[in-house]
């Protein structure tokens, strides 16, 4: 038998919690507000992906200090999550680094997950020499709160 149509239709979902907290849909990217319970429609062959937090997650920033570069030489990130908790209180989150080649394909080797135990780091990406010249993009994604940004830089000669 193929499947079981129970399993195989969308259901209507009310998770209620136990308190109040920040809740974030990760696969929508989008924060959805503090609540005690939410309504969503649970669909058998894409999960429903929440975060729920008892703090609000902070914004994503990524910036570089220069953004015209030379093969062979290494983009600076730095990358912060603004910082809501008291200093020294701060919980590690995570951040994954994926890199775009000018003709848009994944630069697997440049890709990397960090731990950001601070408001704000630096993360370097080293360039090599036969690298494309062209319009590069670095995205940063936290996927606790599916918040992404981008970067652009250019690689010149």
């Amino acid at each position: 038998q193929a499947g079981d149509a129970t399993f195989d239709t969308p259901e209507s979902v009310k998770l209620k919690l136990p308190s109040a907290s920040h809740i974030y849909d990760v696969r929508g990217e989008k924060y959805l507000g503090r609540r005690s319970s939410i309504e969503f429609v649970l669909d058998p062959w894409r999960p429903t992906l929440l975060t729920v937090s008892p703090r609000k997650l902070d914004d994503l920033n990524v910036a570089a200090k220069s953004t015209s570069l030379s093969a062979g030489e290494e983009i600076k990130l730095n990358i912060s999550v603004g910082n809501n908790a008291q200093p020294g209180s701060r919980p590690t989150e995570a951040v994954h680094i994926g890199v775009t080649a000018p003709d848009g394909s994944r630069m697997y080797h440049y890709e990397q997950n960090i731990l950001l135990s601070q408001p704000s780091v630096q993360h370097i990406v080293p360039l090599a020499v036969s690298d494309a010249k062209g319009d590069w993009t670095v995205t940063v994604t936290h996927p606790a709160s599916g918040q992404s940004r981008k970067l652009v830089f250019s690689v010149t000669q």
